[in-house]
């Protein structure tokens, strides 16, 4: 008996020094950016490690669990709120360009400092720095919290840094780390083209690309280092600031963007947020509507920041309109953000202002999903094996929408055409009714069938991927995986140096080379058959040396 418990003390103390301080920072406030670092944190706590999470949002797992930390910055929402209702730059209530980005992340990392000089984080700082807290790694999120790394490094030393990213992919970090993208082939997270871009599509991504990033970078690194100085961090540049970046992970896979060179120092893992057994369950008439669809169900919902309440009122009506007007037996669950009804509600449509988006999607009576197109909301269609129709507003919504329609497993529809419901219904149609006479199923679905069957397969073992590469990089840094081709520049990366040497050097081979030809043909024709040269030449005659008159 003495021998078990021994064991079992031995086994608990193993583990015990196993276990891992990690430290998670998402400054975001937005549950799309909040909800994937969530699941990963729940995730290493059941693992036995020991989270400090820094964010917007909390999880039950998060909350309940004794080896977590959770620092309250949830003021950043109605900080946000605020200043979208006086800045259109940063209110996501209605269809934003490309080209106010730049401006909308220097707001936001405004935002960012609010919540840096807030008395719970600067507690955090404090007390790690005082020597009262010690991590072993840090999570932190790539786009609005990149600014935190300096200042993590004076205050935690030199632990791995895990950049985390919540959408399919990060041009500048990517490049950064060394994965450099071609943009060619490559399109840009706000241009929503595909890999399959025309000429013009090519130019415009390049040249948009480059404006927006460097447009993005000066913006933004001149509100980074006010905030850093303001904190004791001086003269720092974005080139450290990726350096002492040991991964970057990415809550998303190949089948929600398109695929690309990734080095190893570059990781997706994700979906990671997906779960089939969740413990929420539908209300008694939700599931009774949902039930009782002979034909099915279109679930409309435009996401957690975009409220279809604040639809232009053309829209509203021409989106209700159509939906109206379904075929025989189909309703409508639509998530409506409000206590006053729906303008010109039909029989068919039931609206609540919450629902339960995964235990919806999962419900067999579900055949379309009207999103808006943000990355959680696609993952999840296609986990469930839902067809979409994407409506973008802004973001990287513009880019999964385009992935949506090229990969044939739903339809893209710009925000503009919402009030005309005739274009609404011929879409609704083509999703609904072009069936395949083969399994009697929307073509739209039967090709759904076979992406979501390819995804589960990535999500099932995403967590665990994750996971590992975090305790790995937590035991041996990143700088094993991190390539050469992080330290080059653009031009070496692509050879334009190795050109710039070796067409100089063709150009004058080949200058050479036709000057021996010319002069070889010259000679050829002297000593032709008709040459008079060669005549003479023949007959005994050869030509005198002119002698100097000199």
């Amino acid at each position: 008996m003495w021998n078990i418990s021994r064991w079992l003390i031995s086994l608990f103390l193993l583990h015990a020094s196993d276990a891992a301080n990690v430290l998670v920072i998402i400054l975001m406030p937005s549950i799309s950016h909040q909800i994937p670092a969530l699941s990963l944190s729940a995730e290493l706590l059941r693992r036995g490690h020991h989270v400090t999470y820094i964010g917007t949002n909390i999880i039950p797992e998060l909350e309940h669990s004794r080896n977590c930390t959770f620092v309250n910055l949830s003021f950043a929402y109605k900080r946000m709120t605020k200043a979208g209702t006086s800045n259109s730059t940063i209110n996501f209530q209605q269809k934003l360009g490309r080209w106010v980005w730049p401006d909308m992340y220097r707001n936001s990392f405004n935002l960012a400092r609010e919540e840096i000089q807030s008395d719970a984080f600067r507690t955090i700082l404090r007390e790690t720095e005082a020597g009262q807290r010690a991590y072993d790694s840090i999570i932190i999120e790539g786009k609005y919290s990149l600014i935190l790394v300096p200042l993590l490094r004076k205050t935690c030393g030199s632990i791995p840094i895990i950049a985390f990213c919540s959408l399919s992919t990060d041009y500048v970090i990517e490049k950064a780390l060394g994965s450099i993208p071609h943009l060619s082939f490559m399109p840009m997270v706000f241009n929503g083209y595909t890999d399959r871009m025309s000429l013009r599509e090519r130019i415009d991504n390049w040249f948009s690309t480059l404006w927006l990033w460097n447009s993005l970078q000066s913006k933004t690194f001149i509100v980074a280092k006010e905030i850093l100085a303001e904190n004791g961090v001086h003269e720092v540049s974005m080139d450290e600031v990726y350096r002492n970046i040991s991964l970057f992970m990415i809550a998303s896979n190949h089948m929600y963007f398109y695929p690309r060179m990734l080095a190893p120092n570059v990781v997706t893992v994700g979906p990671l947020h997906i779960r089939d057994k969740a413990n929420v369950t539908l209300t008694k008439d939700v599931e009774s509507w949902l039930d009782g669809a002979e034909a099915g169900v279109v679930y409309v919902s435009f996401g957690s920041n975009m409220k279809s309440v604040s639809l232009p009122e053309e829209s509203l009506m021409g989106l209700v309109e159509a939906l109206s007007h379904l075929a025989p037996d189909y309703r409508v669950l639509w998530k409506w953000e409000s206590d006053e009804p729906l303008p010109g509600r039909a029989g068919n449509i039931l609206t609540k202002g919450w629902f339960p988006q995964q235990k919806v999607l999962a419900h067999p009576k579900v055949k379309l999903f009207i999103t808006q197109g943000g990355l959680q909301s696609f993952q999840e269609a296609v986990h469930f094996g839902v067809p979409l129709l994407g409506v973008p507003f802004f973001g990287d919504q513009n880019l999964n929408t385009g992935k949506i329609s090229a990969a044939g497993i739903g339809l893209k529809l710009d925000p503009d055409h919402l009030r005309n419901a005739r274009m609404i219904q011929e879409a609704l149609n083509q999703l609904l009714l072009d069936t395949n006479f083969v399994v009697f199923i929307s073509r739209y679905a039967a090709r759904m069938r076979k992406y979501s069957e390819i995804s589960r397969e990535f999500t099932e073992r995403g967590m665990a991927h994750a996971v590992m590469m975090v305790e790995h990089i937590t035991k041996f840094g990143g700088d094993h995986l991190r390539p050469i081709t992080a330290e080059v520049s653009y031009p070496e990366f692509f050879c334009f140096d190795i050109l710039c040497f070796a067409i100089p050097v063709i150009i004058s081979l080949l200058c050479v080379l036709i000057k021996m030809i010319k002069r070889i043909n010259a000679y050829s024709i002297a000593m032709g058959p008709h040459s008079t040269l060669k005549r003479n030449t023949r007959n005994g005659v050869y030509p005198q040396k002119l002698k100097s008159t000199n």
